[in-house]
Parts: C-alpha cells; sequence; structure tokens
C-alpha cells in the first residue's frame, strides 16, 4: 500500500541507515498507520522524543483516518477524566449516611414499642 504520491514507506530503502554512533537505526522515514496509532496512545501516558512526534505530526497531516483516530482517542481520554472528577464530587461521604441511618432506626424503635 502507498501514500498519496506514490512512496511505499516499507520498501524505500531496505538497508537500514545508521543514525549516528550510539546505534540509532531507523527501519524507515515515516510511520505507517499502525504504528502511528500505536505512538498516539503511547503519547497520552509520556511525552514522545521529537524525532517520533515529527512523524507522527507528518503522517497525520496526510492521514485523515489517523488524524480521526487521534482526535476521538483525546475526546475519549478527556471524558473519562471529567467522569472520574465528578464521580468524587458525587460520591457521598459517611456522614451523609448518618441522618437516614438514623430516622430507620427511630421507626423501627417506634415499631417494637408499639407491640
Amino acid at each position: 500500500m502507498s501514500c498519496l504520491w506514490g512512496f511505499q514507506p516499507r520498501t524505500l530503502n531496505p538497508e537500514r541507515l545508521n543514525l549516528g554512533s550510539k546505534g540509532l537505526r531507523m527501519r524507515h522515514w515515516m510511520f505507517n498507520c499502525h504504528e502511528v496509532s500505536q505512538k498516539v496512545s503511547e503519547s497520552m501516558d509520556r511525552v514522545l522524543p521529537f524525532n517520533q512526534r515529527m512523524m507522527i505530526r507528518f503522517h497525520l497531516q496526510m492521514c485523515k483516518y489517523c488524524a480521526r483516530f487521534r482526535d476521538q482517542s483525546w475526546l475519549i481520554r478527556k471524558a473519562i477524566r471529567t467522569e472520574e472528577d465528578s464521580d468524587e464530587e458525587l460520591r457521598p461521604s459517611e456522614s451523609s449516611f448518618s441522618a437516614p441511618r438514623e430516622r430507620i432506626k427511630q421507626r423501627l424503635r417506634d415499631q417494637l414499642k408499639k407491640k
């Protein structure tokens, strides 16, 4: 499968390129859709290196499906965080149970006294 301009990222250069004395190697010059989706998910948990962020950004400029995936992932993450925040506010405290509990106890005592 090739991209819009006919490049085929996996077959551009079958040999790996040596990128420095630290032994860094590059398989290809652009991420494919599968790799972008993994990197987008990974970027939500940690900051990616600059070169990976740029490769993702380049891919997202060309691929509307991956851009849509990124937008939907961030929307889901935002919704989950909002839901977690609202759950803490709605979670009842122990003191909110004490008044109804006391009313129930009092009604049970009253019913026992009547018998």
